[in-house]
C-alpha cells in the first residue's frame, strides 16, 4: 500500500482549514444538498465531502456512509489532494497504490473512486467531493464533468466569508446548477408536498416525460394516462408516505411503483426509472427530489439478451433431448409427424363446416395423440409435453355439443406452436444425423423399433412403479414390409402403453399372484402366406372385464342396454370404441379413451384385422394380420 503523500505546504493548509472552524461540526444542508444530488446523479451508494486533517480525513457531509474520519495515512483523499484535477480510480484492486488498502480489503472496500479536489480561495486544497462504490466501474465524460461542477459547488460553501460574498457565491452557484441541470441526460426534478413539481428542473425532464408544461403542475397530472390507472394509485399513496418523516426512507424505497416502468402508449412505449430521496427541513420533509432516467435500450437490450438465453437453453435441452436418438428414428418421426400435422391443417381449413366440428375436432385429436405416441417411443419429451397440453385443450371440445368456428382459434394458435417445435427439431436433427451417422453402426429397422420400444417400456414401468423386459427375437425387419413399418409401429406404441397402464402389475402384485416381479412383454411377426402376422403379448392382469362392465353401465350410450348380460367377447369389444377407457385418471400415455380405435381403424384401413385373447390374471394378447 502506499501511503497518502504530505504536501510541502501541509502546515499552511491545515492551517487555513481550521480557521474556517468547521471541523467536528454538526451536518449542514447546504453541504448534504451537494452529496444528495451527487449520488442520485451518478447513481453511486457513496458520496463524501471529505477534509484532510493534519492526520485524519473527517467527512463535513455524508451519504451511504457511517463511519465520520478514517485516518489520514490510508485516505483516497489523501492522494486526490495532491493534484488539481480528479484523482480517478476504476477499479482499486488492481491499481498497486491501492490494492491491500484496509479500506480495500476491509469495509467500506472501496472499489470505484472518483475525488475531486475543494480548493480555498487562498489556493490551498481542503479536501475532496469524492464518489465511491464497492464495485469497479467507469465514470463517462459527462459523469466525471457533473462531478467537477457539483465539487465547485462545495467549494463554494467552503469559501463564503461574508454576506456579500455569501450572496455573490449565491448566485454563481445558481449558475453552475442551472449549467449541471442544462448538461445532465437524466431528468431532475423537485416534488413539493402538494405533488406538484417545482420550478428548476434538468433541460432533459420534457423530453424524458414526453410533456411541455411541467412547472408548478401536479406531478400525477403530467404523468397522466401514460402509466396505469393501478400504477397511479400506487404513486399516489407512495409520494404521500415520502411525505411523512415518521416512515423510514429506506423501507419505502422497496415501495417505489415506478422502479423501470413501461411509460407511454403500448404501441410506443419506452421504459423509465424514477427514485425519489427526501429533503428534510427540521423534522419534515421539505421536498422530493426525483431523478427519472430513460432506460428503453438497456431495458430493451436486457429483454433481447434474456429472449436469446431463453431460446439458446431451449434449443440445448433440446438437442439433449435427441442424442440419445437413432438417426433413422429422428427422420422416421419427423416424417410421421409431417403427415399428422398436414392432417391438422386439412381439419383446420374445413372446420368452418358447421355440420362437421365435432368430426374436425376428432380429427385433429387422433393426429396430435399420433405424434404424442411416436414422440413418446423416441424419449422427445418435449413433444409429448406440448401435445399432451394440446391434448388437453382439445378435450374440452370434445366434450361439447355447440361448437362453432371461434372455438378453432385456440386450437389454432396451439397447432402454429406446435408445428413452430417441429421446425427447430428438424434443424437439430439434420446436425445431428450427419455427427451421429459418422460414429454409430448401422442396425437394422425392426433392432431400431425394438430397442425404442424396449427404452419406452422402461421409461413408462419407471413413472409407474413397476418393472418390464420386452422380448423380441421374433421381430425380424425381413418379414415386415415397408408399407407397413408406420402402421406396425404405431400399433406396437399404444400396445406397450396400455400394457404398463392397465395390464403389468406393480412388483408386489406380482409376486403374490405367483409371478416374476418383472412383467414381460413379447412381439413377433411373421409371414403366413399372402399375410403378416403381428402378434403382441404381457403377462399381466388381463382385461378387467367387471370394470368394463362398470363403465358401461354408467355410460349414457348403454342406458337401454342389459349390459349386465353381455358375454366377455362383447364386452372386451368396447375397448377399441372411440372414448372408452378404464382408466381412473389422465395421464401422458393414457386415460382419453383414444388410442385402441385408432389402432381398429388403421388396420381395418390397411384391409387388416385384429384379435383378442386373454385370462383373467394371466395374459392379454392382441393378434392382427396385414396383407402383404
Amino acid at each position: 500500500m502506499l501511503k497518502a503523500p504530505i504536501p510541502v505546504d501541509d502546515e499552511k493548509r491545515v492551517a487555513i482549514l481550521h480557521a474556517l472552524n468547521i471541523l467536528d461540526t454538526i451536518p449542514e444542508e447546504r453541504f448534504d444538498r451537494v452529496t444528495r444530488l451527487a449520488q442520485k446523479l451518478l447513481n453511486v451508494p457513496i458520496v463524501l465531502v471529505s477534509l484532510v486533517d493534519r492526520d485524519r480525513q473527517w467527512f463535513k457531509s455524508r451519504q451511504g456512509l457511517d463511519a465520520p474520519e478514517t485516518p489520514r495515512d490510508v485516505s483516497f483523499c489523501g492522494h486526490a489532494i495532491m493534484g488539481d484535477d480528479m484523482l480517478y480510480v476504476p477499479d482499486a484492486t488492481r491499481d498497486e497504490r491501492f490494492a491491500d488498502n484496509p479500506l480495500v480489503t476491509g469495509g467500506p472496500h472501496v472499489t470505484f473512486y472518483a475525488g475531486q479536489p475543494l480548493t480555498h480561495s487562498s489556493g490551498a486544497r481542503l479536501g475532496t467531493l469524492c464518489a465511491i462504490d464497492s464495485k469497479p466501474r467507469e465514470f463517462d465524460d459527462d459523469q466525471k464533468q457533473a462531478l467537477r461542477d457539483l465539487a465547485v459547488l462545495a467549494e463554494n460553501e467552503l469559501n463564503i466569508a461574508t454576506l456579500s460574498q455569501a450572496v455573490l457565491v449565491q448566485k454563481e452557484s445558481e449558475a453552475r446548477v442551472r449549467e449541471v441541470l442544462d448538461h445532465v441526460n437524466e431528468g431532475l426534478f423537485v416534488v413539493y408536498p402538494d405533488f406538484t413539481v417545482g420550478p428548476r428542473y434538468s433541460a432533459a425532464l420534457p423530453q424524458i416525460l414526453n410533456a411541455d408544461a411541467i412547472s408548478g403542475l401536479p406531478f400525477l397530472e403530467i404523468i397522466g394516462e401514460r402509466i396505469d390507472a393501478e400504477r397511479r394509485r400506487s404513486l399516489a399513496d407512495y409520494l404521500e408516505m415520502m411525505f411523512r418523516p415518521s416512515v423510514q426512507e429506506r423501507m419505502l424505497n422497496n415501495l417505489n411503483p415506478l422502479r423501470n416502468i413501461a411509460y407511454g402508449h403500448p404501441e410506443q412505449s419506452r421504459y423509465l426509472d424514477f427514485r425519489f430521496s427526501r429533503v428534510m427541513d427540521g423534522g419534515g420533509v421539505a421536498h422530493l427530489v426525483v431523478v427519472a432516467e430513460d432506460r428503453t435500450q438497456q431495458t430493451l437490450a436486457e429483454l433481447a439478451l434474456k429472449e436469446a438465453e431463453a431460446r439458446s437453453q431451449s434449443l440445448i435441452e433440446k438437442l439433449f433431448g435427441l442424442l440419445h436418438v437413432d438417426p433413422r428414428l429422428l427422420r422416421d418421426f419427423l416424417e410421421g409427424a409431417e403427415v399428422e400435422l398436414a392432417a391438422i391443417g386439412r381439419a383446420m381449413e374445413e372446420a368452418g363446416q358447421p355440420e362437421t366440428y365435432a368430426t374436425r375436432v376428432e380429427r385433429i385429436f387422433r393426429a396430435v395423440h399420433t405424434i404424442k405416441g411416436d414422440a413418446a417411443l423416441l424419449g422427445v419429451e418435449l413433444v409429448v409435453k406440448k401435445t399432451h397440453e394440446f391434448e388437453e385443450k382439445l378435450e374440452t371440445l370434445r366434450a361439447r355439443s355447440d361448437l362453432n368456428w371461434s372455438d378453432f382459434v385456440p386450437v389454432g394458435f396451439e397447432f402454429a406452436a406446435l408445428k413452430e417445435t417441429f421446425v427447430e427439431i428438424r434443424g437439430l436433427v439434420e446436425r445431428l444425423t450427419r455427427f451421429q451417422e459418422a460414429f454409430q453402426d448401422a442396425p437394422s429397422g425392426s433392432e431400431l423399433l425394438a430397442g425404442a420400444l424396449a427404452r419406452l417400456g422402461t421409461r413408462l414401468a419407471e413413472r409407474a412403479g413397476k418393472q418390464v423386459e420386452i422380448a423380441s427375437d421374433d421381430f425380424q425387419s425381413r418379414d415386415i414390409p415397408e408399407q407397413h413399418r408406420k402402421l406396425i409401429k404405431d400399433v406396437l406404441v399404444q400396445f406397450v402403453r396400455n400394457s404398463i397402464d392397465h395390464g403389468i402389475e406393480a412388483p408386489g402384485e406380482r409376486e403374490r399372484a405367483g409371478k416374476s416381479a418383472s412383467g414381460r412383454i413379447k412381439i413377433a411377426a411373421k409371414r403366413a402366406g399372402d399375410q403378416l402376422a403381428v402378434s403382441y403379448r404381457d403377462d399381466g392382469r388381463g382385461f378387467a372385464v367387471d370394470r368394463i362392465r362398470e363403465i358401461a353401465r354408467e355410460s349414457p350410450q348403454f342406458r337401454n342396454e342389459a349390459v349386465d348380460e353381455w358375454d366377455v367377447s362383447r364386452l372386451i369389444g368396447l375397448v377399441f370404441l372411440p372414448g372408452f377407457s378404464t382408466a381412473r385418471e389422465i395421464t401422458e400415455s393414457s386415460g382419453r379413451g383414444v388410442g385402441m380405435d385408432i389402432v381398429k381403424k388403421r388396420i381395418r384401413s390397411a384391409g387388416g384385422k385384429i384379435a383378442v385373447r386373454f385370462a383373467a390374471g394371466r395374459y392379454a394378447e392382441f393378434s392382427f394380420f396385414l396383407p402383404i
